[in-house]
C-alpha cells in the first residue's frame, strides 16, 4: 500500500460517517495525505516504543481482570468489560491518561466511546444513510442522529483538551517529553518540539 497507494481507495460509504469522529486521521485518508500521516505516526509504533508499553498493557489488563474476579460472573456483560479494557488501553497508549477516571455525560469515557462507536456502526448501515449518504446525519433529523452528532462533538472536545494539555506540558519541558515518550501523543508532540 505504501508504494502503490494510488491503486487503493477506502470505501467512501464506510468512511464518510466515521469522518465525524476521526476527521482527517490515518484511518480515513488516502494518497499523499495518508503517507504524511503514516510517516508521522510510524515512530510511535517503533519496536522499542511498543516494548516499553508492554508493562502498561499487562498492568491494565491484570487490574481490570482482577476487578472482574470481584463480580458475580452471572451479571457481567463481558462485551462491556472488554470495551472498558480496550478503552483504557487506548487512553493510556495514545493519550497517556487513565480514561477510567474521566466521565462524559456521567459515563466513563471508555464506555462512552464504545457506545458511540456501536451507534455509529449501526447508523452506517441504516437504510437512510445507505440511500442518502452520511450527509443526512448532519441534518440531525432523528434523535439518533442528533445524539451521535452531540456525542461526537463532546468526545472530540475531550480529546482536544487532553492533547492541548499534553502540548502545554511538552512546551514547558521539551527535553523531558522527548526522554519520556510514554504515549503516542508525547511521541508526536516531541517530534514537533
Amino acid at each position: 500500500y505504501i508504494n502503490h497507494d494510488k491503486y487503493y481507495t477506502k470505501n467512501q460509504l464506510w468512511s464518510s460517517i466515521w469522518k465525524k469522529l476521526l476527521e482527517h486521521g490515518l484511518l480515513l485518508n488516502d494518497g499523499a495525505e495518508w503517507k504524511r500521516h503514516r510517516r508521522l505516526i510510524s515512530g510511535a509504533f517503533h519496536h522499542e516504543f511498543l516494548k516499553e508499553m508492554t508493562p502498561d498493557v499487562v498492568q491494565i489488563c491484570d487490574r481490570m481482570l482482577e476487578d472482574l474476579k470481584t463480580k458475580s460472573l452471572v451479571d457481567v456483560n463481558i462485551m462491556h468489560e472488554f470495551q472498558a479494557i480496550t478503552g483504557e488501553l487506548i487512553g493510556r497508549l495514545f493519550f497517556g491518561e487513565e480514561f477510567s477516571k474521566y466521565k462524559l455525560r456521567g459515563i466513563p469515557v471508555t464506555h462512552f466511546l464504545a457506545d458511540l462507536i456501536v451507534r455509529m456502526s449501526k447508523e452506517n448501515f441504516a437504510l437512510n444513510v445507505m440511500l442518502f449518504g452520511s450527509k443526512i446525519l448532519d441534518l440531525g433529523l432523528t434523535a439518533t442522529h442528533r445524539g451521535i452528532l452531540s456525542d461526537t462533538k463532546l468526545f472530540r472536545d475531550f480529546s482536544t483538551e487532553v492533547i492541548e494539555r499534553k502540548f502545554a506540558e511538552v512546551k514547558l519541558d521539551p527535553k523531558a517529553a522527548r526522554a519520556s515518550r510514554k504515549n503516542i501523543i508525547d511521541v508526536l508532540l516531541a517530534q514537533r518540539a
